[in-house]
């Protein structure tokens, strides 16, 4: 009795069950082609500037640029550039208000190099200047470092 009992358990899990969704042995899979097919990351600006004034002190420190850096929203100076929002990836937080359609980017390094700061932003790497805004008031830019 037993052993029928196992037998028609086995029987009715095999029909329950589905067959899984992978790919066939030895052929093309097309399985995951929806990931291949993302459309390609949006460009970026040659300079931003910050949205509000952002002054840097003469000599300021890393942590400082790095204050400076997340702080405020860059605007790109070119027309149809979402402006920038810049997140430290050493205190990044759990939720990031979309409300200003900023495009947001983890900045991983920032380096002092011959004088400048050096950051990588969407894999370009900029330098971290003071500069003045269009209402002449004293500020921070972003200048895209020309490709070697």
């Amino acid at each position: 009795m037993r052993p029928l009992l196992f037998l028609l358990a086995f029987v009715s899990i095999l029909a329950i069950a589905r067959r899984a969704d992978a790919c066939p042995c030895c052929d093309p899979c097309s399985k995951y082609d929806y990931l291949m097919k993302q459309p390609p990351p949006e460009a970026l600006a040659d300079q931003y500037v910050a949205e509000r004034a952002a002054p840097m002190s003469g000599h300021p420190k890393r942590a400082e640029v790095m204050k400076i850096l997340t702080g405020v929203r860059f605007v790109a100076s070119v027309k149809g550039v979402r402006k920038l929002r810049i997140v430290d990836a050493a205190n990044v937080p759990t939720t990031i208000d979309h409300a200003d359609a900023a495009r947001t980017e983890i900045v991983h390094d920032l380096v002092a190099k011959h004088g400048h700061f050096w950051v990588t932003i969407g894999g370009m790497v900029y330098t971290v200047e003071p500069c003045t805004d269009g209402r002449k008031h004293a500020s921070t830019c972003l200048i895209q470092v020309p490709a070697p």
